[in-house]
Parts: C-alpha cells; sequence; structure tokens
C-alpha cells in the first residue's frame, strides 16, 4: 500500500506496515468508532476557542522554558511502567475505558480532563505512549494540545503538524482529513516515523485515529506501542464506545473557551501572553526546521554527488559507445568499398568474357563461310638458284628380337681385328655390316 505524500517524501511501505483503515468503505465496524458524537447536541463554536482550549490544555502536557524544554510529564513512568507490564495479546476492555473517562468528566472541569483521559487511554491499551492533537480549521493543521510519555522530537513532531512541510510527519492530518484510521506496523523499521518515545528501537506499532464531531473534523488521537505490546484492528474497534466519550469532552473543553474568550463589556481583556515566550517556541521551532532541512541538505548533496558519478560513468560508457560504433562504421565502410570495387571488376571480367565468346562466335561463322584454301603453288625459283639435294635415307628395317645367348659376344665392324675372347672368356664373333644386312634381309 503507498502512504499518503503529505511532506512530500515518497511513502511506499510494505502492506504489513501501514495499513489505512478507511472509516467508510475499508472497515466498516471502525465506522462505528464515531457515530457516539453524532448523537451529541452541537453548538456553533468561534474559531477563536480552540486557542482558548490549547492554551488551558498544553499548560499542564507540555512545558517550556525558552520555547522548548525536555517534555515531561509526571505519569509517564507509570505509563512506561503499565505498557511494560501489559501482555501482548492482552483485549482492551473497550466498556471500562469508556465508564473510566465518564468518571473523569464527571469529577473534573472540561478544561482539565484532556490529560486525565489521554492517561486513562494510553493505560488501557497498554501503549507506551500517547497525544491528542487539535485541529485547526482555518490554518488545516493540528495542534498538540496533550501528551503521555512523548520523547523531546515526538514533541517536536506533533506540536504543530502541517501538511507539505519536508522534515514533518503528517500521517494523523492525513488521516483527518481524509477520513482514515492508520495502524502503522514495525514503526521502529519505518524511516518515515520519528521517534515517538526515548527509546524509538523498541517502538512495534503506532496507530493514528482522527476524530469527527459530526461530519466535521475535530482532533487526532496517537498512540504508540513498545515492544512486547502490539496493535491490531481489535483493539481500535474496542476504542469505539471510549473515543465516543472523549469526542464529547473534547466539545465539552471548546464550549467551555468558547464561554470564556465571550468576555463582558464591563470585563477587562485578560492580560496578553508572554510574547518573549511564543517567539522563542517559534524560534526553537525554526532551529528544528533548520537541522532537518540541513539534514535534508546533506543528503541531496549525498545524492546529487553519487548521481553525479552515475552520470560520468554512463558518459565514459557512452564515448566508448561511440568509438565502438565509429570503428565498425570505418570497418563497414571498407569493406563496402572492396565489395564495390570487386563487383566493379566482375563485371568488367564478364563484359570481356561475353565480348570473347562473341569474337569465337564471328569467326567460326567466318570459318564456315570461307572456301576450302587452294594447295601451294610452286614458286619458280630464281636462276642461278640450285636445286637443294635430298639426302639419302635409307629405311630402317626393324630387327627380329634374338633372346640373347650367354657368352656370345658380337660385333658388328669392317675390320676384324679383336681380340679372340671377351673380357670374360667369351667367344667374340666380328660381323660386318654387309653381312648384317644380309642376314636381315633373310
Amino acid at each position: 500500500m503507498t502512504a499518503p505524500r503529505g511532506n512530500g517524501k515518497p511513502r511506499l511501505a510494505r502492506a504489513h506496515t501501514l495499513r489505512a483503515l478507511h472509516i467508510r468503505v475499508g472497515v466498516p465496524h471502525v465506522a462505528r468508532v464515531f457515530p457516539a458524537c453524532r448523537r451529541c447536541r452541537h453548538a456553533q463554536i468561534l474559531e477563536r476557542s480552540f486557542f482558548a482550549v490549547l492554551a488551558s490544555g498544553v499548560r499542564s502536557s507540555v512545558r517550556g522554558h525558552g520555547g522548548h524544554e525536555r517534555c515531561t510529564n509526571r505519569w509517564m513512568a507509570t505509563a512506561g511502567a503499565a505498557s511494560s507490564a501489559a501482555e501482548p495479546d492482552a483485549s482492551l476492555d473497550g466498556g471500562r475505558l469508556a465508564q473510566r473517562l465518564g468518571e473523569i468528566a464527571a469529577n473534573a472541569a472540561p478544561e482539565d480532563v484532556l490529560e486525565p483521559a489521554l492517561r486513562a487511554i494510553v493505560a488501557e491499551s497498554g501503549a507506551a505512549a500517547g497525544a491528542l492533537c487539535f485541529f485547526d480549521s482555518r490554518q488545516e493543521l493540528l495542534r498538540l494540545a496533550a501528551e503521555v510519555g512523548l520523547s523531546d522530537d515526538g514533541c517536536r513532531q506533533l506540536r504543530c503538524v502541517r501538511r507539505g512541510v519536508a522534515a514533518g510527519w503528517d500521517i494523523p492530518l492525513h488521516g483527518l482529513l481524509n477520513r482514515r484510521a492508520y495502524l502503522i506496523d514495525s514503526a521502529a523499521q519505518n524511516r518515515y516515523v520519528p521517534p515517538l518515545v526515548e527509546a524509538p528501537g523498541g517502538m512495534r506499532a503506532v496507530v493514528c485515529i482522527p476524530l469527527y464531531a459530526g461530519p466535521n473534523p475535530l482532533a487526532s488521537v496517537i498512540l504508540v506501542a513498545v515492544a512486547p505490546r502490539s496493535f491490531a484492528e481489535r483493539d481500535i474497534h474496542a476504542l469505539e464506545r471510549p473515543l465516543g466519550v472523549l469526542v464529547k469532552m473534547i466539545e465539552a473543553t471548546r464550549r467551555r473557551g468558547a464561554e470564556q474568550t465571550s468576555w463582558p463589556a464591563s470585563t477587562p481583556p485578560p492580560p496578553r501572553a508572554d510574547p518573549d515566550a511564543a517567539d522563542a517556541d517559534r524560534v526553537q521551532l525554526l532551529i528544528a526546521s533548520l537541522a532537518a532541512t540541513e539534514r535534508e541538505r546533506s543528503r541531496l548533496a549525498a545524492a546529487m554527488e553519487a548521481a553525479a558519478a552515475e552520470r560520468a560513468d554512463e558518459a565514459r560508457l557512452r564515448a566508448a559507445l561511440e568509438a565502438r560504433a565509429a570503428e565498425r562504421a570505418a570497418d563497414l565502410a571498407h569493406l563496402t568499398e572492396r565489395l564495390e570495387s570487386a563487383v566493379s571488376r566482375e563485371g568488367e571480367a564478364s563484359r570481356r568474357v561475353t565480348d570473347l565468346e562473341r569474337e569465337l562466335a564471328d569467326l567460326r561463322r567466318q570459318r564456315e563461310h570461307e572456301p576450302p584454301p587452294a594447295p601451294p603453288e610452286e614458286v619458280p625459283r630464281p636462276d642461278g638458284v640450285a636445286e637443294t639435294p635430298q639426302p639419302d635415307v635409307t629405311p630402317v628395317t626393324p630387327l627380329p628380337i634374338i633372346p640373347p645367348q650367354e657368352h656370345v659376344v658380337a660385333v658388328v665392324d669392317t675390320q676384324g681385328v679383336w681380340p679372340s675372347a671377351g673380357p670374360r672368356g667369351e667367344d667374340v664373333s666380328v660381323v660386318s655390316p654387309a653381312d648384317l644386312a644380309r642376314r636381315l634381309e633373310e
């Protein structure tokens, strides 16, 4: 599921990390978390009464010295002990909590019931910390009215919740404006959830439940559970009746604030608040925003450096690819040129072969049509030139093959002077050429 992007940061979370419980559609039973407030008769409350209620509610829960001091609460240790002692699977008794809130509303003034009511809700639910933020409809923001067990960072984050603040956490405001209750599991591993308690590593679940006065957004309740306690949807269903009582208490508080701001003409106005404290508070908020902005700037600078390095790598890779492409283009052009030259030579050779074949055919046709050549005539010899005598050529008569005889040596010669014996003692016969010719004729 995709978490809201009210503060400009992507809120992509796993389905088990952030669950939005839609008031009308998603979980029908959760729609009954707020119907009790619809049966109340509401009076028209002036917007200026909001600041009177805020002043009376914040006075007892958030103390500031020089703008912001460590958020202290006497009940903080008790709430932590109750949360640690709670069983992980302990079920929330909504009826008992509603009865306890009714007793608190009956025994205290309307402007003094917010903090005790929040304590009771935190203790009964087994949470480690909780906060109640009022909605300012004119500026569309949430302001911290009461808190129990929050850390300094948690107080700073919930003191003024606006939409679109880069360093802010606007899930409670987003849920209030969109009529959704958000249940965030594994909150310690969610980088978008601020450290709401002193030991943020132990945060198991954070639930943000919007409160309405009829169709109008009224406030938001934030509960934080640490290990081993966690929240489930059944815990939100169990808070239906108690939150209905809390809505009535908030409306009574706002009505009392409206009555206190309606001063008679004869009554002098109350003394103005110390502007130094307000200025110091704003300075602290600005300091916190500046620190968050510096962190964001450092993160963006690191991201820009990484992006620059990545772009440099891409540029080098692109240059190498372009050089390789240029080399391949040059090789392709060279091969194309060689291919064209070879094709040209082949065409020229084909033309020469065609010409030779045509010439050969012409020669054959000419030879067929030409008459046979005449015998050569005797050319008269010039005077004084004698005819060259033809040499006498004696025809060669083949001799019969006589098998060789051993120990016989025949010599054809005109002289008869030969040794009487051969080199190995053979008899030597001398035959004259005339005798040899006669013998051959015979």
